[in-house]
């Protein structure tokens, strides 16, 4: 039977940044030799100018890198451009406070998944004349066909009842495509 402490991944510290240096603090570390990682979510904008939509990636955690303990070596971190003269985080004895290798897993499980983007939603992209199945309320089930998508979040249907087809409007939400 193996040790449970034995499978535990390694922890990790929490390194500060100067404001606004993480992507400096990140590449400077990475040259000195460190392993570091940085987790980052996605955030889509419109842009102010140009309405065009943009997608960019911002540090999840301001002022704050990470770095495994057993990588972690004093002397290189005080050459590093964009890391606080603080250093790591520290707790009120003096000590680096140690995070969990599994927290850090976590955190990378999330952001490779997309569960920390923040993304507009694209909808279904409705076409006229494609089948489609009501999903909620009284018609739940129900087979239909776009008539027309009026917007963003209302559309014009078809429903299949009373031997023939009955038009009918409402929400993008209660409907889902037909595989």
């Amino acid at each position: 039977m193996t040790n449970p402490e034995s499978r535990k991944a390694p922890s990790w510290y929490a390194v500060r940044t100067k404001p606004g240096c993480e992507y400096l603090a990140l590449t400077e570390m990475q040259r000195v030799g460190f392993t570091v990682y940085m987790p980052q979510y996605r955030r889509e904008y419109r842009h102010h100018r140009s309405k065009m939509w943009v997608t960019k990636a911002f540090p999840l955690f301001l002022g704050y890198v990470f770095t495994p303990s057993k990588d972690f070596k004093w002397g290189a971190l005080k050459n590093c451009d964009g890391v606080s003269k603080d250093g790591p985080l520290y707790d009120v004895n003096g000590k680096p406070v140690p995070i969990a290798g599994e927290d850090i897993a976590d955190i990378k499980d999330a952001e490779e998944k997309g569960a920390l983007d923040r993304m507009r939603d694209h909808g279904l992209r409705l076409r006229r004349g494609e089948q489609v199945q009501v999903t909620e309320g009284v018609f739940a089930g129900t087979g239909a066909v776009i008539d027309e998508a009026r917007s963003v979040n209302t559309v014009r249907v078809l429903l299949t009842m009373f031997g023939g087809q009955v038009v009918a409007s409402g929400p993008v939400a209660k409907i889902g495509k037909v595989a």
